[in-house]
């Protein structure tokens, strides 16, 4: 080492000089293994890591390489960043690492004995190495974060003849999340190893098994949809070069999972299909409930594309086969997706009983907070729909309460908040103000009085109370009856009806909107853009449908025609209340188009009868018109068991009214 700074000193490599004096003479400084984990993790690609992936490229102790990265970020070669996911963690600069890539070992004058450890054929061996921990460690994390998405017992995709699980090598982390994000850079330097245009000396199957480790991972925490998007896809193929058909099928179904989340259903559909083909002709057989989790992608992907009834008869299938598995978990799962079919078909009391199964499934498995806020979730939008305003805001709200700050949780945050701020605040009040007035200490005057006139008013105003829940009676009336504490120079007692106000409620929506953003969820961001929409409308006639036009270039954008054709119809019903006629049947009339094609009777009825009552003032002849082929669409769908009973009889009384009512 003695002519080391001498060869530095006229060393050409890219930067200022003063990095190559510096890194020479750290390196003179160091010893021959400290000097060797240098040149590997330059190698290697790392520009952050933990001690294990330093030990994986030595060979050595986990403890061993944590003690040299500590001795080397004194000498200023390494730097200390901070600890996370349960790991110290460290950074090799970038212009080290040029420096260390651009000379090699001659040059920086590493001793003779010592340079065929810096080999290019060594270091790929190291590689390896790094590789499999780093697979070992993610698969065991993975596991840890979805244990019901990971697997159904043996085989695991990607070890199919190796007897299930490898064992891991390095412990788990506490965090499963926050080491995700912490090895974020780690995964994209193993993905460029093992990519499937790579050299021939790569594994494919440990390739794979990264692969979806991240994939499982990042969908845990409904993070990194675009890097997903591309793991899944290179998954598949990967999984086609290892001529393992059980690997291909899932990792086709779990790429139909994902493009389905982002909003493009037909590539989800026909993704989850080719799955469910391969999955269920394999020999020997795997267990069936990977099938029905292929039936249950084709069914979620069918009805949110428009085709709900042939979306339920997936979705039926795989509830049968999980539940036939007694898999509480998927069982439930796939009952809460049941339920929504159920919703957007109209059938809201059968809904909100598969949730309650679904709930009753959950009962001791306090492990799995994701499947409970679904569930809560859920059951608070259907209870909005089924017009119980006051009950689905105490399911919502304490919903959000139990939810942490976990990152995981972040985007059900958004989706409470989104619920949370479509419920009406007129009808609110009106239901708050009957509980008030029945428990409220306040209205003990306002009771005597009403009873002194009528003895039979507080059973009557009982009743009438009881009727705003369909459950947590009386226990919501009586916490919406309560005052709040004394705040202000007045010490004003402050009630339920504070938080819902009309701004509160635009600003939950507009936080639920940035949270999306930030999440990368495009698809949560336009829903959420159509709900702020209906409210700024019902608040002012002036505002509001741009929010609307805005949802439905973004559902077209992801190529989601039935929620596009949904933010028309739902744009035009509140512009038709706000009295804006010419600008609502022209929307009327765009979502009459866009669900042309979509087996989805209740929208089609839907905006069928929306764009009657909106023209029947100006043309009663074309509204009849578009009644009667509404009650003949009706009828049918009710003989089929696809559209519910209610509908000819809403869809009857328009028909009257305009046949014996002159406009």
């Amino acid at each position: 080492m003695v002519s080391l700074l001498d060869r530095m000193s006229t060393l050409d490599v890219p930067g200022p000089r003063a990095v190559a004096r510096s890194l020479a003479f750290g390196l003179q400084q160091c010893t021959p293994q400290e000097r060797l984990l240098l040149n590997r993790l330059a190698g290697a690609g790392l520009t952050t890591f933990a001690p294990w992936a330093a030990a994986a490229l030595l060979d050595t102790g986990e403890e061993e390489a944590g003690r040299m990265l500590w001795d080397m970020s004194h000498r200023y070669l390494v730097t200390y960043l901070y600890r996370a996911g349960g790991f110290d963690r460290f950074q090799l600069h970038d212009r080290v690492r040029d420096t260390l890539l651009a000379a090699g070992p001659h040059v920086l004058g590493v001793p003779e004995d010592e340079r065929p450890d810096w080999s290019a054929e060594r270091l790929r061996t190291s590689v390896d190495r790094l590789l499999r921990a780093f697979e070992r460690l993610a698969e065991a994390t993975a596991r840890a974060a979805a244990p019901h998405e990971w697997s159904f017992g043996s085989p695991v995709p990607g070890r199919v003849g190796q007897g299930g699980d490898a064992p891991t090598v390095v412990r788990a982390p506490a965090d499963p999340l926050a080491w995700l994000e912490s090895e974020r850079r780690g995964f994209e330097v193993c993905f460029r190893w093992t990519a499937p245009e790579g050299d021939g000396r790569r594994s494919p199957e440990r390739g794979l098994r990264l692969r979806r480790a991240f994939t499982v991972l990042s969908r845990s925490g409904r993070r990194h949809w675009g890097a997903v998007g591309e793991a899944t896809r290179q998954s598949t193929a990967l999984a086609l070069e290892m001529d393992d058909p059980f690997s291909y099928g899932v990792a086709l179904l779990e790429r139909a999972e994902v493009v389905g989340a982002q909003g493009d259903h037909d590539t989800g559909y026909e993704r989850a299909l080719t799955a469910l083909r391969v999955l269920e002709q394999l020999d020997p057989p795997v267990d069936p409930r990977w099938s029905a989790r292929a039936h249950r992608a084709v069914g979620v992907n069918l009805y949110r594309r428009g085709d709900l009834d042939d979306g339920r008869a997936e979705i039926e299938r795989a509830v049968r086969t999980f539940e036939e598995h007694t898999d509480h978990w998927w069982w439930a799962r796939t009952l809460c997706n049941l339920a929504e079919v159920d919703r957007f078909q109209g059938h809201l009391e059968r809904a909100y009983d598969l949730l309650s199964q679904a709930e009753s499934l959950l009962e001791g498995s306090r492990d799995v907070p994701e499947q409970w806020a679904r569930v809560r979730l859920q059951r608070g939008e259907v209870l909005r729909l089924r017009e119980y305003p006051l009950n689905a805001w105490f399911v919502l709200s304490d919903g959000l309460e139990r939810l942490t700050d976990a990152p995981e949780e972040h985007w059900y945050r958004a989706r409470y908040l989104r619920s949370l701020g479509q419920l009406p605040t007129n009808e609110l009040n009106r239901a708050a103000e009957k509980c008030e007035l029945l428990l409220s200490p306040q209205r003990e005057r306002d009771r005597r009085y009403r009873t002194a006139r009528k003895a039979g008013w507080p059973e009557q105003q009982r009743r009438a109370v009881e009727k705003l829940f369909v459950d947590g009676y009386p226990e919501y009336a009586y916490r919406c009856a309560e005052p709040g504490p004394p705040r202000g120079l007045l010490r004003r007692r402050g009630t339920l009806r504070d938080t819902w106000r009309g701004e509160r409620q635009v600003e939950r929506l507009r936080e639920a909107e940035r949270s999306f953003e930030e999440i990368g969820d495009d698809w949560g961001r336009w829903r959420t853009c159509l709900v702020l929409g209906q409210v700024l409308l019902a608040r002012d006639e002036g505002e509001g449908k741009e929010e609307f036009l805005r949802a439905a270039r973004g559902f077209r954008d992801l190529g989601d025609k039935w929620w596009q054709a949904r933010a028309q119809r739902m744009a035009a019903e509140s512009l038709h209340k706000a009295g804006r006629l010419g600008e609502a049947e022209e929307l009327a009339r765009a979502a009459i188009a866009g669900y042309r094609g979509l087996r989805h009777r209740s929208g089609q009825l839907r905006a069928m009868r929306l764009l009657a009552a909106i023209v029947v003032r100006s043309d009663q002849l074309e509204a009849r018109r578009i009644l009667n082929r509404a009650t003949e669409i009706a009828e049918e769908g009710v003989r089929l068991g696809v559209v519910p009973g209610w509908m000819v009889a809403w869809i009857g009384a328009l028909l009257s009214e305009v046949e014996n009512s002159s406009y």
